[in-house]
């Protein structure tokens, strides 16, 4: 029998001999995985290599699956002396901003990313909390060089901004500062399947999105596929939804597509982290605040399951609740709302409506509350959702980045515990000051964050120093020219009380704006501050405009014209309408007005015997409207009352040739033709006069008196009778029925 091969010999096959030849070790399974992986890893690591040698990037900073972009436009083009500049077709959007084209040893470079917050809306970069990072980080740290550059986009979302992030990390950043979240509702866009995917998955994605091998191989299945019709293509620049025509109409309860933009939101803070991670950057996010106490929902909708009755009995209760409030009644306000939100949970403005009553009985913790409902059921949520800052305060933490939770700063340092307009502008865009205290909050962050040599040197002295320098260079009449322009946009929106707040303001920085007066008269009008709207509205008709640059000059006389016509001063709103439309020939309202104050002008000054004047309005009227069915009749009346009678029986004669039906002006004439001793013809047109409208009271009385004058008693009694039928309070028909009797 052979013998058994040893563990180190080779056995034959055949003859299960120990072989002649050397033995090789066989290798076990783990040995064989660990080979294969390691060449696997050799080989890609060599495929990636070679694909950054040739500049494939990475898919992860290169492309959003929920959301393309028609082209892509750099922000930041070639300037002179090898430097950076804004685009010049970007200024519209971004800060006018210049940095070096190759960063200088020792340089620290930070970009500010966001929205128009970051921006410095309304004002610019100089008072944005970027602005003030620029002033203060060399006192905090002047053992390096600082670069701040505004990079915030107006009306950019979180999707944008991760964007741009594509191209700024070809710039050397050292530092990100993120300010995103109150945009994402503002473009219209929708999504497929793949914001559905498992958070699993979507990680090992992401993952895999961050080498250039998936990258390539994408490009390749590309080529082979049809594009994905239901990811979005949005414009290079912002085309919000409130551009578009029906603006706020456009929105409308959709919880599916928030639950979508919500997820969306949440991996584009997630990409920008991995975007700044592939060249070395920092990232420090920070939690946006609103103006939840001083700023109202931008629009609500009823629950679809209410009925008819239900949507009556609940505008009811908010209408008596707002009926309490402007009486000072706010406990019974508070049982009116109460009652109102029960029937109805996701009314947003009912919601905010309570939170200003709980706001005024002292209930702090409840008002907050109900302002947070508000801000979750605005079917246009422009300001960030609360589900939004908690995505964002689990993305820093699950990916180890900073975040300076300035919702959270301003809310314990505002009256009642709720941010309102000691913090804000608006709904959204923050003072001077809360954008200086949110830089030197950012300060605080960047020293724990080790960005600085040593512990920060920015003292207080030197605080308060860089403030007043600040200030002190502010140009208030650019800063109120741009308040007027936050004021128009809200007015815009249909929030005419924050509106008129800003415009009140801006004429306090501009007075000279004259934009501004008439912004200012329109909303106080819109208000029902009658006597203010007249004030401003006189102050801008004194600076004499041209309608060609200033296109609300004639709207200005037209909106006072109303004012005056309002309460009986038809003669100044005449002369204001024709001004109007001297201004303006082709405005619509005026066109339509004027005749109507001319006629209502003449007939004031008929009853305050001003006959000449009257004539005079008329003959305006009857130029303007040779077709007016009145203007002839009314002149007659004034030329009689002037004791012209020759004159008032041509222009009467005109007036029952064009329209023989007229009795008011065949009765006109007859009065005419009595008054100049014509009895005959005066007969014939009172007659004329009852035989068109029988009930004509005058016609009946003026005939009645022409035939007792003619001592025609029986016939006369006859008219007189008939009139006092017509009318029987007539005084004049008894006293002549007596006579003729």
């Amino acid at each position: 029998m052979a013998p058994e091969c040893r563990r180190s010999s080779v056995c034959d096959p055949v003859t299960h001999t120990p072989s002649d030849s050397a033995a090789s070790p066989s290798l076990s399974l783990g040995k064989k995985l660990g080979f294969a992986t390691l060449a696997t890893l050799l080989f890609f690591g060599l495929l990636e290599g070679v694909l950054a040698l040739i500049g494939v990037r990475p898919l992860l900073y290169s492309e959003d699956p929920h959301v393309g972009f028609s082209s892509r436009v750099p922000l930041f083009v070639e300037g002179y002396a090898n430097t950076l500049i804004t685009a010049p077709n970007k200024i519209r959007w971004f800060n006018d901003q210049r940095f070096a084209q190759v960063k200088a040893k020792g340089v620290t470079r930070v970009f500010c990313l966001g929205g128009s917050t970051t921006y410095g809306r309304p004002y610019r970069d100089t008072t944005s909390f970027c602005g003030w990072l620029r002033q203060y980080l060399p006192a905090a740290d002047p053992s390096q060089e600082w670069e701040v550059i505004n990079a915030g986009g107006i009306s950019y979302a979180s999707y944008r901004v991760a964007k741009l992030m594509e191209e700024l990390i070809d710039y050397a950043p050292d530092l990100f500062v993120v300010y995103t979240g109150h945009n994402e509702f503002l473009e219209k866009r929708t999504y497929s399947g793949i914001i559905e995917t498992p958070a699993a998955v979507r990680g090992m994605q992401s993952l895999l999105s961050l080498t250039r091998t998936y990258s390539m191989v994408s490009d390749i299945l590309k080529t082979s596929n049809k594009p994905d019709s239901e990811t979005p293509v949005l414009t290079e620049e912002v085309n919000t939804i409130l551009d578009q025509s029906a603006g706020l109409d456009r929105y409308t309860r959709d919880p599916e597509l928030e639950r979508k933009i919500v997820a969306h939101y949440r991996y584009n803070l997630s990409r920008m982290v991995d975007i700044a991670e592939t060249c070395g950057a920092k990232v420090v996010f920070i939690t946006p605040a609103a103006n939840l106490r001083s700023s109202s929902p931008f629009k609500s909708e009823h629950a679809n399951t209410l009925t008819d009755a239900q949507v009556k009995t609940f505008q009811t209760h908010l209408a008596n609740a707002q009926k309490a409030v402007a009486n000072g009644h706010h406990s019974e306000a508070l049982s009116q709302i109460d009652q109102a939100t029960n029937i109805d949970q996701l009314h947003a403005h009912s919601h905010y409506l309570r939170g200003t009553i709980l706001t005024a009985l002292g209930k702090d913790k409840e008002a907050a509350k109900a302002y947070e409902q508000a801000l979750i059921h605005d079917v246009c949520p422009l300001r960030t959702l609360p589900a939004m800052r908690e995505i964002l305060a689990d993305t820093a933490k699950s990916r180890g980045v900073s975040l300076v939770d300035y919702h959270t700063f301003l809310t314990e340092r505002s009256k009642h515990g709720v941010p309102g307009d000691e913090w804000f502008l608006d709904h959204v865009h923050p003072t001077i000051e809360g954008h200086r205290l949110l830089a030197l909050e950012l300060i605080a962050t960047l020293e724990e964050q080790g960005l600085f040599a040593n512990k920060s040197a920015l003292t207080d002295s030197a605080i308060s120093s860089i403030k007043n320098r600040v200030l002190g260079n502010i140009d208030n009449n650019a800063h109120g020219i741009a308040l007027r322009n936050l004021g128009n946009v809200l007015s815009w929106a249909g929030k005419k009380q924050e509106a008129y707040k800003a415009v009140t303001h801006s004429l306090e920085l501009a007075p000279g704006d004259a934009y501004a007066h008439y912004l200012a008269g329109d909303l106080a009008s819109t208000l029902g501050k009658t006597d203010e709207a007249e004030g401003r509205f006189r102050e801008l008709i004194r600076f004499n405009l041209d309608p060609k640059v200033a296109t609300y000059f004639p709207e200005a006389h037209y909106q006072l014209a109303q004012i005056v016509g309002a309460r009986g001063e038809t003669g100044e709103s005449a002369q204001l309408l024709t001004k109007t439309l001297k201004l303006q020939p082709d405005h619509a309202k005026a066109l339509e007005a004027f005749p109507r104050v001319l006629e209502t002008h003449g007939k004031n000054l008929l009853k305050t015997r001003r006959p000449a004047e009257a004539a005079a309005a008329f003959k305006q009227l009857e130029k303007w409207n040779p077709t007016h069915p009145m203007a002839a009749v009314l002149l007659g009346v004034a030329l009689i009352e002037e004791k012209k009678f020759s004159e008032a029986i041509d222009v009467l004669t005109r007036a029952t040739t064009n329209n023989p039906r007229n009795p008011t002006a065949h009765n006109n004439l007859g009065s005419a033709y009595a008054r100049s001793n014509q009895p005959a013809d005066a007969e014939r047109h009172f007659k004329a006069a009852i035989q068109i409208a029988p009930n004509h009271v005058g016609a009946q009385l003026n005939l009645a008196r022409l035939l007792e004058n003619s001592r025609r008693n029986d016939e006369a009694a006859q008219h007189y009778a008939a009139a006092l039928k017509l009318q029987p309070a007539s005084t004049a028909a008894k006293a002549g029925l007596a006579r003729t009797r």
